[in-house]
């Protein structure tokens, strides 16, 4: 009669089923009819409840899209659902007919292969196919720089040049935004963030940071540094040594890259220097210490032609007393060295004084020892002869008339070897040109 009384389920005002009212007006499955007591009761079907009504396209037990039937239990383009009345509905895609369904890669409305989408709704070796769900897919060979963004490019500005956005593999590069529209030409820009460590066009550099005093500040090139400036990429700067200007990573900088002065060739510190000076300064070195520089000596010609060489007085280098004195409590290894060197130096010194004394004394001061002469060897006295009486009737003094008497015997041979001289024996001082006796 159309209304509901306490005893009835629902009340359509009729006995018609498979509308949510049965003709014994009970609610029939898969349906939601309002309970009000003395109206007429309004049934409708209840989606995603997995009992397809018979208003229902469909009904596979959710209200989600893109599965085949969407959240209203209407069939989605591209799918196939079949399910009897009061049954869940189960949906399948059907490859070829030109609409891409959730469970398709790409449906280019056939199922012919090496047009990008094959037989099976799959996307082949070497093609891009894109679409969205419900649309026929268009399916391209994938060719980066043809100016035709794919799926599988990141993007495609026509064109495999770098540092323009858009690489060479047609990826998006760091700092770029481009645009992602698949089928179209890429457009990509570079937005300025200063301190990024992406050099832009309108920045003299950008080394990821906004510092000063490393080259580059506020991504603009400071004094006295050297920096590289490729587009797109971080900036690096050095540095210049020798131009004065003393930076953070420079010990000193007298304004050459001589050595031995105090700074080096590389702008660090040498040993036995000490250097001052403020940040962008040229620095100022000095021995650390007092060192004595003594100038060799200047001869001097006189009228005897006779160098005479005059010593002048050394003069001293002073250094301040801030690079002299090292801190409270601290040792050089330098002094210490010194200090050993100059006591080893003394000794030694010392040594050889005392040696060229007493060589000079044995030279000159020492007295010579005196060798006795020798006794000459004696002479014998010659032999006396003596005369026999004269005899007139002698026959050798008829024939020797000088003399007086007869020739006496011959001496023996002893007595007519004469004796040596003695040799003389004297002392003489020892010194240059007198050899030892």
């Amino acid at each position: 009669d159309g209304a509901r009384s306490g005893n009835e389920g629902c009340d359509d005002g009729n006995a018609s089923s498979g509308d949510g009212c049965s003709p014994g007006c009970t609610v029939e499955a898969g349906w939601k009819c309002s309970s009000v007591n003395g109206l007429r009761s309004t049934c409708a079907t209840i989606c995603g409840d997995g009992y397809r009504a018979p208003t229902e396209g469909c009904d596979d037990g959710n209200t989600k899209n893109a599965d085949g039937c969407d959240a209203n239990c209407n069939i989605e383009p591209g799918m196939a659902c079949t399910a009897p009345i009061g049954e869940v509905s189960k949906c399948v895609s059907s490859c070829g007919n030109g609409y891409v369904s959730p469970d398709e890669a790409c449906d280019d409305g056939n199922k012919n292969n090496g047009d990008g989408c094959s037989g099976a709704c799959v996307v082949e070796q070497g093609f891009d196919c894109f679409a969205a769900l419900g649309a026929t897919s268009r399916c391209i060979v994938v060719r980066c720089g043809d100016g035709i963004a794919s799926p599988a490019e990141g993007c495609d500005d026509g064109n495999t040049r770098n540092n323009d956005g858009c690489s060479s593999t047609c990826a998006v590069e760091p700092g770029w935004v481009c645009s992602s529209n698949v089928g179209t030409l890429s457009v990509c820009t570079l937005p300025k963030v200063c301190g990024d460590g992406i050099l832009h066009p309108d920045e003299q550099c950008d080394d990821k940071n906004t510092l000063s005093g490393d080259g580059c500040n506020g991504c603009q090139l400071e004094t006295g540094f050297d920096c590289s400036a490729n587009l797109a990429a971080t900036t690096t700067c050095v540095s210049v040594c020798g131009d004065g200007k003393r930076q953070l990573k420079e010990q000193c900088d007298d304004g050459n890259r001589t050595p031995n002065d105090g700074c080096s060739s590389t702008c660090t510190v040498e040993p036995g220097y000490g250097c001052t000076g403020t940040l962008t300064s040229t620095s100022v070195c000095q021995v650390v210490g007092t060192v004595p520089i003594i100038t060799p000596p200047t001869p001097i010609s006189t009228p005897a032609s006779t160098p005479t060489f005059v010593t002048p007085t050394p003069s001293v280098i002073s250094t301040p007393a801030a690079l002299i004195s090292p801190p409270s409590g601290a040792t050089s290894d330098d002094d210490t060295l010194t200090l050993v060197l100059g006591i080893a130096g003394g000794i030694l010194g010392g040594l050889l004084l005392l040696a060229l004394a007493a060589y000079a004394f044995w030279k000159f001061c020492r007295t010579p020892p005196m060798v006795p002469p020798l006794s000459p060897t004696p002479v014998p006295p010659p032999p006396q002869i003596v005369s026999p009486p004269y005899s007139p009737a002698s026959p050798v003094l008829e024939t020797n008339p000088l003399m007086r008497g007869p020739l006496p015997p011959p001496p023996p041979v002893s007595q007519f070897r004469p004796a040596l001289p003695a040799k003389e024996y004297y002392a003489r001082p020892i010194g240059f040109g007198n050899p030892p006796i």
